[in-house]
């Protein structure tokens, strides 16, 4: 592995509920990818990396890339690698010797070459290309597809079209095959355009430029000059791919805002590749290295280097002060609860009376924050079975255990009623008077008083801080006499509770708290 200095948190976002429909991604940079001089490759900067997995590698196709002797830049090259974990750099290997070669050079005029979707069919490498004339103003020459057969011979140009035909109306960016296509996403012609649409073509026909198809609002057409469908907005350079822990795909890439040509990491989500693709939720912030207004622009994100499922996912994007490519690592985080008052699975999500009071017993799993963190606001949501029949005035007893204990076994290692409740080891308590309406559906309580007992479970020494897989437990229960039928669980068909530790206010406002 790579050792590079770690870099500390830069976002840390809102923890919540797995089961909610939100959620939350908060990123830290790990250090550079491109740039050590100390290389082999002597390779001083690269920008706008191009990921795809071929022959058991990690393939990296870089756009314009300059030397530490200040010689010409080369339109591109390429590097790999088989080290899949990027937590603490990764170590690439250029090819041609671990040298730097273009792979895919330019003819005498052009300014650049840039490489872009690259994806396998039939065990050989195809990419999207654009020679470019000028960039300022930005003149393109031909655009097409490009083919590989030996990492060392690198690319050859194999079809291609004048920038003015309809069929390339758009500017081709990332690629993949999916069910039988080869999938594009392609966007309006212009240095700074963002707006997403996909076109396609049947693997079998992936060369052929006349076979391509447009997804509008209609459907797949043939015609180049139908009006496209927006497939997402300010998504510059992502690629879909699946994301197991999510059940959906995601896009990592950039969005670019139109003042000096800052950018920002960002993620979308959708169950279907056609879409609707869901809003963006920004990865990593634009303004993350104060005085840079160049900032980190064309990301891509890889799932060979996914941990968890995609839980936690890497994205590579340049930084432009530095013209190098940056490692941004990014939890999506969530506050998972896992009912445990009983002692089986089958009973799971059932509350347990006990002297005619209702007790619920929680562990709560995944918080984000950092011991250093405080919780400036906490919101508990407990769902009713039935709706409360009129105003009331009811009483919250809440307690927290010592974080990373398992509360919920007793002496014996046996899971039990009496050990669920008798053995938890309190590490603090506060009660809490709420106002449940008539007709609510839930409780809702929050405040200061909550937000200190978190802050209690945050600063004891067993919490891990930055992102990892802590477990604290709650117990809650009616001080009062009244009585209450939550409806909670994941197994009975019952909706969770939900603990949202906010750095702010949490979204939503607070039924009440009376203290």
């Amino acid at each position: 592995m790579r050792r590079i200095v770690q870099a500390v948190v830069c976002v840390v976002l809102l923890a919540e509920s797995v089961f909610a429909s939100e959620y939350r991604v908060f990123t830290r940079r790990v250090g550079e990818l491109t740039g050590a001089l100390d290389h082999p490759a002597r390779v001083r900067g690269q920008d706008s990396p191009v990921l795809f997995e071929w022959q058991g590698r990690v393939h990296f196709l870089f756009g314009d890339t300059i030397f530490h002797d200040g010689r010409p830049f080369h339109p591109n090259s390429m590097a790999s690698t088989t080290d899949f974990d990027a937590g603490d750099g990764v170590e690439l290997t250029y090819h041609r010797g671990n040298r730097h070669r273009p792979v895919l050079p330019r003819v005498a005029g052009e300014f650049s070459v840039w490489l872009n979707g690259a994806y396998v069919l039939d065990g050989d490498v195809f990419a999207n290309y654009r020679r470019v004339e000028s960039v300022e103003p930005l003149v393109s020459s031909v655009m097409g597809v490009a083919g590989m057969v030996d990492a060392d011979a690198g690319f050859d140009y194999l079809v291609g079209l004048p920038p003015d035909d309809p069929r390339w109306r758009d500017v081709p960016g990332a690629a993949l095959v999916h069910d039988g296509y080869v999938y594009r996403l392609t966007r309006r012609k212009g240095y700074l355009s963002s707006v997403v649409h996909l076109s396609r073509v049947a693997v079998q026909d992936h060369l052929d430029l006349e076979a391509l198809e447009y997804l509008t609002e209609d459907g797949w057409v043939g015609d180049p000059e139908a009006e496209r469908r927006v497939l997402m907005r300010n998504a510059n350079n992502c690629r879909p791919y699946r994301n197991e822990y999510l059940g959906k795909w995601i896009c990592v890439g950039n969005r670019i805002y139109s003042e000096g040509f800052v950018s920002a990491i960002q993620m979308h989500t959708s169950t279907d590749l056609e879409g609707p693709w869901e809003p963006s939720l920004v990865v990593e912030q634009a303004h993350s290295w104060p005085g840079e207004s160049f900032s980190t622009y064309n990301a891509e994100h890889h799932p060979r280097f996914d941990k968890e499922g995609g839980r936690i996912f890497y994205s590579f994007g340049t930084r432009g002060a530095t013209y190098n490519v940056n490692i941004f690592e990014s939890h999506i985080d969530y506050v998972e609860s896992v009912w445990s008052p009983q002692s089986g699975e089958d009973d799971v999500g059932k509350t347990l009376r006990r002297r005619g009071r209702t007790e619920i017993a929680v562990r709560m799993a995944g918080s984000s924050f950092s011991g250093a963190d405080s919780v400036a606001d906490a919101t508990l949501r407990i769902p009713l079975r039935n709706r409360n029949k009129k105003d009331r005035r009811i009483r919250l007893s809440i307690d927290v255990g010592v974080p990373n204990r398992d509360d919920f076994v007793d002496s014996g290692g046996a899971r039990n009623r009496t050990a669920d409740v008798s053995s938890r080891q309190r590490l603090a308590t506060v009660e809490i008077d709420v106002l449940v309406p008539e007709g609510a559906e839930e409780i809702t309580a929050g405040g200061a008083r909550l937000s200190s007992l978190l802050d209690a479970a945050l600063a004891h020494p067993e919490w891990v801080p930055n992102g990892e897989p802590n477990h604290l437990s709650l117990f809650i229960r009616r001080s009062d006499d009244l009585s209450w039928t939550p409806h909670v669980g994941r197994f009975d068909g019952g909706d969770p509770i939900e603990l949202r530790m906010c750095h702010g206010a949490c979204a939503g406002g607070v039924a009440g708290d009376g203290g």
